[in-house]
């Protein structure tokens, strides 16, 4: 049983600070970057196999950053892989009562050796989590600061299945980003019905006004969270803490950014859901790095 510290931790911000955001379309927002404007350098790389894939079942090579988070085998929440030690995640999904560890490099829970079609990747990874860091300012009832960071005891290496997501570190890029408007979100969520999925979805996700947000939920959906739309059924519980992001062309090659976490939705699954914005916390993930790497 691995054992685990939580702490809230408060990000020094000013307001000035707290103007970043997400990413932009493929080839504009790529032209825009530069060597050292991600997180960590190596990351996002997609397939084309996976870049080719519309369907509701994320494509097996499609997110190798992807991390399951369970207590004891029980699916909890999903989160992404940031570099060789940390995890990110919705504050959420952080809780007392709960003996965390995280799977890395899966793809169907219900199988020990995960293959579609001819396609096989390794067998998954277990990490033991020695720290929990939710942001301070995370408000369960008004469900704003729904982010949080999970520090592995022991360091990642990268391999076929199991690379780094890609954070854009860069606030300048911030004002470019509300003008993307179709996005991507996966998780082992459950649909409408049911358990939660044992294949990773990937499911296409519309931005909306806040107002549709505050509207179906009467709490705000302020500047630093994403209020979008999708299927019925498609987006639940289980998805939590799982990222929902846009693929850009970035020095020769397309590469995955996230631009938001799944923070919550309706209980039945039905649209709209708001997702916690990832640049609009760049600042705190950033300082949250430097403070326990």
């Amino acid at each position: 049983m691995s054992q685990y510290i939580i702490v809230f931790q408060f990000a020094r911000l000013s307001s000035f600070a707290m103007w970043l955001i997400l990413l932009l379309g493929c080839l504009f927002i790529g032209s825009k970057l530069t060597s050292g404007q991600f997180l960590e350098s190596d990351c996002g790389y997609m397939s084309r196999e996976a870049l080719k894939n519309e369907g509701h079942q994320a494509h097996i090579s499609e997110s190798p950053w992807m991390a399951y988070l369970h207590d004891s085998g029980k699916f909890l929440c999903g989160g992404t892989l940031i570099n060789h030690r940390f995890i990110l995640t919705a504050a959420h999904c952080i809780s007392n009562g709960e003996d965390l560890t995280v799977r890395l490099g899966e793809y169907d829970s219900s199988t020990s050796h995960d293959c579609s079609g001819s396609v096989c990747i390794p067998p998954s990874e277990e990490f033991e989590i020695d720290l929990a860091i939710r942001n301070g300012n995370y408000s369960r009832s008004q469900r704003y600061d729904d982010i949080g960071l999970l520090r592995l005891e022991r360091s990642v290496e990268y391999k076929v299945h199991i690379k780094p997501i890609c954070l854009i570190t860069n606030p300048a890029l911030q004002p470019m980003i509300e003008g993307l408007q179709r996005l991507v979100a996966t998780g082992w969520g459950r649909s409408s019905l049911g358990s939660p999925s044992h294949i990773l979805k990937s499911i296409r996700v519309d931005r909306l006004g806040r107002s549709e947000c505050r509207r179906r939920y009467l709490v705000d959906c302020r500047w630093d969270q994403i209020c979008v739309s999708h299927e019925p059924g498609e987006s639940c519980s289980g998805d939590s803490g799982g990222p929902m992001g846009h693929a850009i062309w970035y020095h020769g090659q397309v590469v995955f950014v996230q631009v938001g976490i799944v923070s919550y939705g309706n209980p039945e699954c039905q649209s709209p859901s708001v997702f916690t914005d990832v640049m609009g916390h760049m600042t705190w993930i950033q300082w949250a790095l430097d403070l326990y790497s």
